[in-house]
Formats: C-alpha cells, structure tokens, sequence
C-alpha cells in the first residue's frame, strides 16, 4: 500500500470510528482525544486528517453536489433529469442514513449543514446562468436534501410528492 493509500485507509477508520462513537456517546459527548485513542494516533495527527470535528462529519460535502452537477450538466430539461436521477436513488437503502439525525440532534452540525445546503444552491445556480430562475430551480433541486436531513422525510415519500 502506497503512502496515499495509507493516507486514505486512515481517514476512512477515522470516520468510521468517529461515527460509532458519535451513535454510541452522542456527537457531543465525543471527545478528539477519545476518538484519536480510538484510532490508535495522536490528537494532533488526528488534527492533521480533520481539522475539527465537524469535519469528520462533512469530510464528504461536496461529493453529492458533485453527483447533481454531473447529472442536471448539459441537460436540455435538468430538473426532469433530476427527478428521474432522484426515482433511481429510490431503490437504495435508505436505512442507511444515520446522519441526518445526527445532524437533526445536534446544533452545530446543522447550523454547518445549512450552510453547506446554501452553498450546493450557489453552485448548482452558477453552473446555470445565475439568473433568478437558475436560483430558483437550484433551490428546488436541493430542498428534497434538505427535508430529508431536517425532517426526517426518505427520497420515497419526497418522489412521491413532487410528481
């Protein structure tokens, strides 16, 4: 295994381990020191990975913006594409969500969580033209994200009420 190998194995241990002791202790009653004894490194090495705690948590953030401006890219009717791209996430397991309550029972993490939702809106309304509509349209792409971390709603019964 190469040194970016190791770099990345670690830091998927880390978010693991970091994740169960946040479902098992709470996101608050989770220290960096117990969380760095549970990976076997140094606080400051854990630091070098995450610079903080929440970080461990948003360590994917862009990922899914990524996955929506890749599918919304070059598409002649972007929010039917979204739609149809949101029905194929339908058949995923959508117990595996553990997050969003996490995020839901935690106030610093929301407050991140919504500021990361602000800035997919941006991004998604600049890849269009930064019109009104383009911000309009990349609200609306980002609201069944939203209600799904905030409210506890599976893609599912959002599918269901946007057709």
């Amino acid at each position: 295994m190469n040194r970016e190998e190791k770099k990345r194995a670690k830091r998927e241990e880390i978010v693991a381990r970091s994740l169960a002791l946040f479902s098992e202790k709470g996101y608050d009653n989770t220290t960096t020191a117990e969380i760095a004894v549970a990976c076997q490194i140094a606080k400051k090495t854990l630091f070098q990975y995450f610079p903080s705690k929440e970080d461990i948590i948003f360590e994917n953030e862009r990922e899914l913006l990524e996955q929506i401006l890749e599918v919304i890219n070059d598409s002649a009717t972007p929010w039917q594409t979204y739609l149809d791209w949101l029905k194929s996430l339908e058949q995923e397991n959508e117990e595996n969500l553990s997050l969003p309550a996490l995020i839901r029972a935690t106030p610093a993490l929301h407050d991140r969580l919504l500021r990361m939702w602000a800035m997919y809106e941006n991004e998604i309304a600049q890849a269009f033209d930064n019109s009104l509509s383009a911000t309009i349209l990349a609200a609306k792409i980002v609201l069944p994200w939203r209600l799904v971390f905030e409210r506890d709603y599976t893609i599912s019964q959002i599918i269901k009420e946007l057709a």
